[in-house]
């Protein structure tokens, strides 16, 4: 009898010991961290910015939120425009975004995630011709000869123009003559006349060049 006391109150701390165990892994198991935000940024693409944002347009922008060290994060992301009037953001899809041009003006895009933020400007180019280039910047021709002259036109942003061409004319039509498209034919000699380009849209904007032409 006594000996099956023994047994059992041994089986009893055996089962206890287990129990026991098992209940203080649980307990102390580690739940994972959530990792903070350090920084968001938001980046424009390099072609866009050279381009430039005009009504209608819709560009992309990368949108990264990174941790004290620097690793990409992927966290929930919103993105929003500080004025709808100029221009509207909206999530493409976890870390782009795209920005619609609207009206002519300037805002800021501002993406936000927690307590993190980054904003950027963004202006919407109204596509007023601020500066004309025209190459070369001087010729030297024969009577008779036709040559192309380039004008480059760009607006007040310094984006490339859209649509705008420029209205050419001679100093001296009779000696070098050009045509709407800026084709200029030698017509007679002449020690020096100017052909300019004049902005189509604006009356400032102007750039010339130097005809010479020889017999």
């Amino acid at each position: 009898m006594r000996r099956a006391m023994v047994v059992l109150a041994a089986v009893i701390a055996i089962a206890n010991l287990f129990s026991c165990g098992s209940h203080d892994s649980v307990n102390t198991a580690p739940s994972a961290p959530a990792v903070p935000i350090d920084l968001i940024r938001l980046q424009p693409s390099a072609a866009d910015l050279a381009r430039g944002l005009f009504v209608g347009d819709q560009n992309r922008i990368a949108i990264e939120a990174t941790d004290l060290y620097g690793n990409v994060l992927q966290v929930p992301l919103a993105l929003a425009s500080r004025n709808s009037d100029v221009a509207s953001a909206t999530l493409v899809s976890a870390q782009v975004g795209a920005i619609t041009g609207v009206g002519v003006g300037t805002t800021y895009v501002v993406a936000t995630s927690g307590t993190a933020s980054d904003s950027m400007q963004v202006s919407v180019d109204g596509n007023v011709t601020g500066s004309i280039t025209v190459v070369p910047t001087e010729w030297t021709l024969k009577v008779g000869n036709v040559v192309a002259i380039g004008a480059t036109l760009r607006t007040t942003l310094n984006h490339p123009s859209r649509g705008r061409v420029p209205t050419w004319s001679s100093s001296d039509p009779a000696k070098a003559s050009v045509t709407s498209s800026g084709i200029v034919t030698a017509l007679a000699t002449t020690p020096g006349i100017t052909i300019c380009a004049a902005a189509p849209d604006v009356p400032a904007p102007r750039a010339c060049t130097s005809v010479i032409v020889t017999p």
